[in-house]
């Protein structure tokens, strides 16, 4: 069981958090994270448009060895959780309720801006299991 990263988009697509969750995360530099951050966006958007209104988009997108679970927040915020594929239960909520009490409740954090917060990064590598 193992995660890979997390990335967590704003409301207009921009990333404003990612972490690698596993040694085994290819490296990627800042600007590649933010292209995958906006596709990921730019899909469930897409996804959005092409089913009834009832159905909120994409919660999952499956591949052969990766899953990658996703979390709408009402606000507009998206979780990205990117795990192997043995993943059945990913820990979104958790790590949405830490987004809550670490990013949310910091009077210096404003809303869409990138998060530095080293606490909530350890909180969710902690929910996650990872430790360096």
């Amino acid at each position: 069981m193992s995660y890979l990263s997390l990335l967590i988009t704003s409301r207009s697509g921009g990333l404003i958090f990612h972490t690698p969750l596993s040694p085994n995360t290819p490296p990627l530099q800042t600007n590649d994270w933010l292209r995958i951050g906006s596709t990921f966006h730019s899909l469930i958007a897409i996804s959005k448009t092409s089913v009834p209104k009832e159905c909120g988009g994409m919660e999952r997108v499956v591949c052969d060895n990766v899953v990658i679970s996703i979390l709408s927040t009402p606000t507009g915020i998206k979780f990205y959780l990117v795990s192997d594929s043995t993943i059945t239960s990913p820990p979104l909520n958790e790590i949405y309720a830490a987004w809550s009490d670490w990013v949310l409740k910091n009077p210096f954090y404003e809303i869409d801006m990138p998060v530095r917060g080293e606490r909530f990064r350890r909180e969710v590598e902690k929910i996650c299991g990872y430790s360096k």
